[in-house]
């Protein structure tokens, strides 16, 4: 009876680890590629935990008001790499993009950390640069000025092939939200009026 046990979880644990060693084979991380993780955390201008916190354990749906009064919002992050040089060289916003070695990848406000699979290894760190893209229930989704949300300057990264690069947590600091008083984000302060 025992041995029977044992043979089907002998059995079972092959199975998983079999399943496990597709998933990694298929991540895509070999000598040529590499990975690029992203963490990250919302505080309010107080530098109080905002998302996640005790109340919130992600950046869907979040109190907000704008000019039709009280509505929700999502705060989503946005991650992009480019390359440095060509980057600092564009003029426009064409040339910009065809700088971006990974078009901006928009993570679910449900995480407060994403893994970029399958990036081009390159022996000269890349851009990254991260911005939240605010989706209000009402209206069109915008990224949300530097007035609004305070966001970590681009950083220079190197990619190596059949690693992860790490970025650490981004800490994201909601300037128009005090949670000792409201923690409703004022999406009109949000919008760049340049934009």
């Amino acid at each position: 009876m025992l041995s029977r046990v044992v043979r089907k979880r002998t059995r079972a644990h092959a199975r998983i680890l079999t399943g496990l060693a597709g998933t990694i084979g298929g991540s895509g991380c070999t000598a040529d590629v590499g990975q690029v993780e992203l963490n990250w955390v919302f505080v309010d201008r107080n530098t109080q935990a905002y998302v996640p916190s005790d109340l919130r354990k992600d950046s869907c749906r979040l109190p907000a008001r704008d000019a039709d009064g009280p509505t929700t919002a999502d705060l989503i992050v946005q991650l992009t790499l480019s390359d440095p040089d060509c980057a600092s060289a564009a003029e426009t916003t064409a040339e910009a993009e065809a700088c971006q070695v990974i078009a901006p990848a928009h993570f679910r406000c449900v995480h407060g950390r994403h893994t970029l699979t399958d990036v081009p290894a390159a022996d000269e760190p890349y851009l990254v640069t991260a911005e939240v893209v605010v989706v209000p229930a009402r209206g069109t989704w915008f990224i949300a000025s530097s007035q609004c949300i305070g966001v970590p300057g681009p950083r220079r990264r190197r990619v190596s092939g059949g690693a992860l690069t790490d970025l650490s947590v981004y800490q994201f600091v909601v300037h128009n939200v005090d949670l000792s008083e409201s923690p409703r984000l004022d999406l009109e302060l949000c919008r760049d009026p340049d934009v």
